[in-house]
């Protein structure tokens, strides 16, 4: 048992069975698996952090590199429709394009765990005036 491997040393006698098989009772044995020392690690998960205090702040990295494609088309991850109205009303996430999508997914759970309500959003790759970051 766990508990039994925690509190002394433990051997385990190896066995191959196709070895023993073949060689009958010459077999002697393939060596022995010796336990020194075993530890239970605690592996804290997401929540547990939460609850302890941690404190997060979401921000947000946008890859404007041109691997990503032109944004005029359609195939790139940061097109936009251009009959897209910006007027604040509502949209479906389908109305987004990939990056935005996974923005607002990630965003919805995690913003209620930012200690200060500020989302810092940084884009990098991109061309403003005529020069890259």
């Amino acid at each position: 048992s766990l508990k039994s491997l925690q509190e002394k040393r433990e051997s385990f006698q190896l066995t191959n069975e196709k070895l023993k098989k073949k060689k009958g009772d010459k077999y002697k044995g393939s060596g022995s698996f010796v336990v020194l020392k075993a530890e239970v690690e605690k592996r804290y998960s997401f929540l547990d952090y939460v609850r302890g205090g941690c404190e997060l702040n979401l921000v947000v990295a946008i890859d404007f590199t041109a691997s990503n494609g032109a944004p005029s088309t359609p195939q790139s991850l940061h097109y936009q429709p251009p009959d897209l109205n910006f007027d604040g009303s509502l949209r479906t996430l389908t109305d987004f394009n990939e990056y935005q999508q996974a923005i607002i997914s990630i965003g919805q759970i995690l913003q209620d765990y930012d200690s200060d309500q500020n989302f810092p959003l940084y884009g990098f790759g991109g061309a403003v005036n005529g020069q890259t970051s």
